[in-house]
């Protein structure tokens, strides 16, 4: 049944586009209570083989849309990860990870599973200038631009040696501090910004000429650099700690504060800044939330967390935005894991019954959807069958059957248009109904006690029309399969006899399906079985422990066939499928049983 609702929750649920998208988004949370081996998350990263790689205080976490695997620093392997503390995660053209960490200095995590350390060295001239490294700009394939809590290093990934132009400002003093936080591209190539505790630096990284951009001056009202952006338009945006969030176009001298309109104040802890959809940024914060702010630099919309709301951001501290190839969003948080939110997904109406309503559907429990030849919606459930009414306004329901009959367990089941338009209704305890839609006129065929030509129970799970006209209906109730005459009004029974191996496999039938090639398949409570009309007996596939071609579960919900006619047939079973092609079997692994992760396209590969 639950598969049967997520069907109907798909079909009937028409999509809807809120007026304002950014009030309507839901936030979906993921934390240590998931398999997340640490709440504080400081970077995210998707790599090219799917993963998405999440940066904690306490070790390196891969998340593949259903489990995490968490890597940590063990002290008697020396190809563990040298740190917990991740601080940024990139990736090179080869495919491996460089892991920067709050004491551990530089990772390389390659394909094998291992990590290669890059620790500082006082003796050592090439080697980094601090164990503390804070961000990795990858300023081309080969060279890397890394900030440390010791300046600023250039690190080749080829050689595997570093350089250090820019490092502490008592022997360097081109930069203002040493602590560096974020570095950022520039208009030109030969050029970089550096954000550090005390103040902006844009460097010319071949002449090593150094512009400062301190308190003060040029408009910025803090020196404690978090984090820059130079996005498409050649405009830089920099994150402050006390002073909130700052831009400057490309023709201007001069950096403009962002009114963050939805505080009391502009002196917001500016976190993290990541590009939007509108050519304008997202601001992550400490204390204030997610700030998103148009491309004319107008901020458009705070989102903060809502105690007791789980849909919601889960904190307001938000230290990492970062978006994956399916246009999901990520935001890792300081203490509540990592949040995620599409603006492209869909939202749905959701129609529910309503006494004090008469246009509300009959009742919430959905049991067929259908739309006709002449483009009417109808709805079958425990209450009847609607028909949706649309107006300019709002979608309505009227009720044309009632199922109500005294008569325990009914309800409407199913409905089937055949080819000569004929309407065809399974109302359950009454069999299988004709129903005039002109007139409103229901003729049923029921089963009749001793009349074998009859149905032989009332309960109808599947109808399909053969090429002759005449309908094929499963049964459920221990009814078979039944074949019926329209123009003789009778039926033909075929039902399972222990004593007959090629009978029918099992009274109860999911499914009738008619393929490409007129094969009349049956699903079954055990297994699938395929009509051989010479014999006119049954053929079957059931699951056999010593047969891995076999079908893996005998009990079938339904079968479909693929989109190029390829005589390949796909049988849902309760928590697998499998194909049948030429009349062997391919089972299909990976899907995850009992659970539908929402986030579609994210994805893991385990091998290149």
């Amino acid at each position: 049944m639950r598969f049967l609702y997520l069907l109907i929750v798909q079909f009937l649920s028409f999509p809807i586009w809120a007026q304002n998208q950014l009030e309507n988004t839901d936030f979906n949370n993921l934390n240590v209570s998931d398999g997340l081996s640490q709440n504080i998350v400081e970077t995210i990263y998707q790599g090219s083989n799917g993963f998405l790689w999440l940066g904690t205080q306490d070790g390196l976490n891969r998340y593949d849309g259903q489990d995490f695997i968490s890597y940590q620093y063990r002290i008697d392997d020396s190809t563990s990860i040298s740190n917990n503390y991740i601080k940024d995660i990139v990736e090179d053209q080869n495919g491996n990870l460089w892991i920067g960490t709050y004491g551990g200095g530089l990772n390389k995590f390659d394909k094998k599973s291992n990590f290669d350390h890059f620790l500082h060295d006082n003796k050592g001239k090439n080697s980094i200038s601090d164990n503390v490294v804070y961000t990795i700009f990858q300023h081309s394939d080969s060279v890397y631009w890394l900030g440390t809590k010791n300046g600023l290093n250039k690190f080749n990934i080829i050689t595997e040696e570093f350089s250090n132009p820019f490092t502490h400002p008592d022997n360097f003093p081109s930069l203002n501090n040493s602590v560096v936080y974020c570095i950022s591209k520039a208009e030109l190539e030969d050029v970089i910004w550096v954000g550090t505790r005390e103040g902006l630096h844009r460097i010319n990284i071949k002449t090593s000429q150094t512009e400062k951009f301190l308190k003060g001056e040029k408009g910025l009202k803090d020196d404690d650099i978090r984090d820059l952006y130079f996005d498409k338009n050649e405009t830089l945006w920099v994150a402050t700690k006390l002073g909130g969030l700052f831009y400057k176009t490309l023709n201007s001298n001069k950096f403009e504060q962002i009114d963050l309109k939805f505080v009391n104040e502009n002196e917001v802890y500016a976190r993290k800044i990541y590009p939007n959809e509108s050519g304008g940024v997202w601001l992550g914060t400490f204390g204030a939330g997610l700030f998103y702010i148009e491309s004319n630099f107008k901020t458009k919309h705070q989102f903060r967390e809502e105690k007791y709301n789980q849909n919601t951001l889960p904190s307001s501290n938000i230290v990492e935005i970062y978006q994956d190839e399916s246009s999901n969003y990520w935001l890792g948080t300081h203490g509540s894991g990592i949040s995620s939110f599409n603006l492209n997904q869909k939202k749905f109406d959701l129609y529910q019954a309503d006494e004090n309503n008469s246009y509300s559907i009959s009742d919430n429990a959905v049991n067929y959807i259908f739309e006709d030849s002449r483009g009417d919606i109808y709805i079958a459930n425990d209450a009847g069958i609607d028909i949706v009414v649309e107006d300019s306004d709002e979608l309505r329901f009227q009720q044309i059957l009632s199922s109500y009959s005294g008569i325990p367990d009914d309800r409407a089941w199913l409905l089937f248009e055949d080819s000569e338009k004929i309407f065809w209704v399974g109302l359950w305890n009454f069999g299988l109904s004709r129903y005039n839609r002109d007139t409103g006129e229901l003729k049923s065929y029921r089963n009749i006690e001793g009349d074998t030509t009859s149905i032989t129970t009332n309960f109808i799970e599947s109808i399909a029309e053969a090429p002759d006209g005449k309908l094929w209906v499963g049964l459920l109730g221990d009814g078979g399969l039944v074949v019926f005459d329209k123009d003789k009004e009778q039926f033909k029974r075929y039902k399972h006899d222990v004593n007959d191996p090629s009978s029918l496999s099992n009274n109860r039938v999911h499914k009738v399906f008619i393929d490409s090639r007129s094969r009349f398949w049956l699903a079954t409570d055990y297994g699938l079985d395929l009509y051989q009309a010479d014999t006119d007996n049954f053929k079957h596939y059931r699951y056999s422990k010593n047969d891995s071609n076999s079908i893996n579960y005998n009990i079938i919900r339904t079968i479909i066939e693929d989109s190029n006619l390829s005589s390949t047939l796909i049988c849902k079973f309760r928590f697998s499928y499998n194909s049948i092609d030429k009349a062997s079997l391919r089972r299909y692994s990976g899907l995850y049983r009992g659970k539908i992760t929402q986030y579609i396209g994210l994805y893991g590969k385990a091998f290149p």
